[in-house]
């Protein structure tokens, strides 16, 4: 979405010309409020860093220039970089700039000791640095390319540590060295998967490498007012362990429905498959305590669990995109020119689908448009939403829910308007638009055309979406396009990806994502959207075939690990074999 935000200079290298000689100057008095930020506001999702251990190491490391230990010099900038701009955004749009300018100058330092601390000596703070790097990489003010290849150098080596084993007697580490070495490494596994199943790239981890324990009671970020207290009573919801659990339910979606594999199969023969990861997520779902479960508003919870706003809201988006990631393997997106005798997806299954997208939609009203605000969160999971809904509406202009559905795709428009304040233009979303004013044609002409169906008396046996085409090209595409609930899937499927309808939108808004989709997947895909271009009579073939095509590399989910793993329950039982650590 942002491939080279204002707030960076154009052309400016990832790295400060010549040796960088240390972190970047600075007041301790700033030190002190960026790592107070980093922890408070940035550190809610993934607990890279132990706080009371990074305090010491910066009590005795400090921040002088003379220090020798590189991964330091990484970490101490990487955590600056975030903790800047955090501190600085206020949902401004001058604080947008200066807060994205500011935390560039450090991240650049960090990203320049990125050959010493992966070619030479490396240790658990490296990772830690990298990994802190890759969150940073995610925010609304960085170039999103960055957030994949620094993803994949944590995995690689968070292993070449043996992070991901189980430590054998005789390395002599304490309980506490084991612990941060489990929980940095499962941060890393779900950074992992979950940029994977984004951006349809391999994920980097095998899950049939793993055999460490996964650490209990992460206490992840701080409350900051935005949970209520917990009553004595009440116990405290372990999301580090839930949201590690989606994670592994994404790497089974990407390995296991989008592999080269798994694509080059019928669709029909990965119904079971479908079946087993609908059944996980729906026990994931139900291990999470009703009074925050995914499907109660997010307005009217009033017992958090310790959670923060933030962390709910990522929870329940995060349920809704993998719902849709799992629906969308079996859509025409992915199933042109498969025998069609029977559908793929039950009417109950495509209701869920688009219910989801819906979900998403609403939620949109939680967001809050920061400089420090991850991309997948701020435009992926909106876009995913309003692309979804809008294909559902062109597949099923009959559909009850027409005038709702494109009232919640406005929604996702005023959203990006948003966004394109904050931003001055940098994230602008001018073609969303389009979306909503080709959904109300459609929807209009169907309406038309049925009025017009019941007062004449030579259009017996012709429905009134035949109406909706005129000329040989519409009848052309008559045939392979079809108004039921299986192509309604279409929509889904094509929604998850932010860009599957305007070729436009995704390639000057989120021109970062196309570049791994095969060829044959593209003409595929390409044939499904330029039917659905044709029934909602959107004059935009030229852009398709002009430099880029329709969709993004996100929609992807295309290419993943090929590994199997035999257990279904392994995480779980992982999770109780730890000593739980005082």
């Amino acid at each position: 979405h942002l491939r080279q935000p204002k707030c960076i200079p154009p052309g400016a290298p990832l790295t400060p010309g010549g040796e960088a000689s240390g972190p970047k100057p600075i007041l301790p008095s700033q030190v002190t409020r960026y790592v107070e930020a980093y922890f408070s506001t940035v550190q809610t999702i993934f607990p890279i860093l132990d706080r009371v251990e990074f305090e010491s190491q910066l009590e005795t490391l400090g921040i002088s220039q003379d220090c020798k230990r590189h991964s330091w010099k990484a970490l101490l900038n990487a955590v600056l970089a975030s903790g800047c701009r955090a501190a600085l955004s206020d949902e401004t749009a001058s604080a947008f700039q200066k807060s994205g300018r500011e935390s560039w100058g450090f991240f650049q330092n960090a990203l320049s000791y990125e050959s010493k601390i992966i070619h030479g000596a490396t240790d658990l703070m490296a990772v830690q640095a990298v990994a802190v790097m890759t969150v940073f990489a995610q925010g609304l003010s960085t170039p999103q390319r960055l957030e994949y290849t620094l993803s994949s150098i944590a995995s690689r080596l968070a292993q070449s540590l043996a992070l991901n084993r189980q430590p054998y007697p005789a390395w002599n580490l304490s309980e506490r060295e084991k612990r941060e070495r489990n929980r940095v490494f499962w941060v890393i596994y779900c950074l992992d998967k979950t940029v994977a199943v984004r951006c349809g790239r391999p994920s980097a981890i095998h899950d049939d490498e793993i055999s460490c324990s996964f650490p209990r009671d992460v206490q992840v970020g701080c409350d900051q007012g935005f949970s209520r207290a917990i009553s004595e009573t009440t116990e405290r919801f372990d999301f580090f362990l839930c949201f590690t659990k989606l994670a592994r339910i994404c790497g089974e979606i990407s390995r296991r429905l989008y592999s080269a594999t798994a694509l080059s199969s019928p669709s029909a023969q990965l119904s079971g498959t479908l079946d087993r990861i609908l059944r996980d997520l729906d026990a994931w779902q139900q291990s999470i305590p009703p009074e925050i479960r995914p499907g109660k508003p997010l307005g009217r919870i009033t017992e958090t669990r310790g959670l923060s706003r933030i962390q709910l809201l990522v929870l329940h988006t995060s349920y809704c995109y993998v719902l849709c990631s799992a629906y969308r393997r079996f859509t025409p997106l992915f199933t042109q020119g498969e025998d069609a005798t029977h559908r793929l997806l039950t009417p109950t299954m495509a209701a869920a689908h688009i219910e989801a997208a819906r979900s998403i939609a609403l939620l949109t009203k939680h967001f809050d448009v920061e400089s420090f605000t991850p991309g997948w969160l701020g435009f992926y999971y909106p876009m995913t939403a309003l692309t979804t809904i809008f294909v559902h509406v062109v597949t099923n202009p009959c559909d009850e829910s027409t005038q709702n559905d494109i009232a919640l795709m406005e929604v996702v428009v005023g959203f990006f308007g948003r966004v394109e304040y904050v931003t001055s233009g940098e994230a602008a979303f001018t073609k969303t638009t389009e979306f909503v004013r080709q959904a109300r044609r459609v929807a209009e002409r169907f309406h038309s055309a049925a009025r017009s169906a019941s007062h004449s008396t030579n259009l017996d046996g012709a429905s009134p979406v035949s109406l909706l085409r005129s000329g040989p090209e519409d009848a052309a595409m008559s045939e392979p396009m079809s108004l039921d609930v299986a192509s309604c899937d279409l929509q889904k499927g094509a929604n998850r990806d932010p860009g599957l309808m305007s070729s436009q939108v995704l390639r000057d808004e989120s021109s970062f994502i196309l570049s791994s989709l095969p060829a044959e997947s593209i003409a595929s895909l390409e044939q499904v959207m330029a039917d659905a271009h044709r029934e909602a009579d959107i004059a935009a073939a030229d852009d398709v075939s002009s430099h880029h095509p329709l969709y993004t590399d996100v929609m992807g989910l295309l290419a993943s690990p090929s590994s199997e793993i035999s257990g279904q329950g392994w995480l779980g039982a992982w999770a109780s074999t730890e000593p739980t650590v005082s």
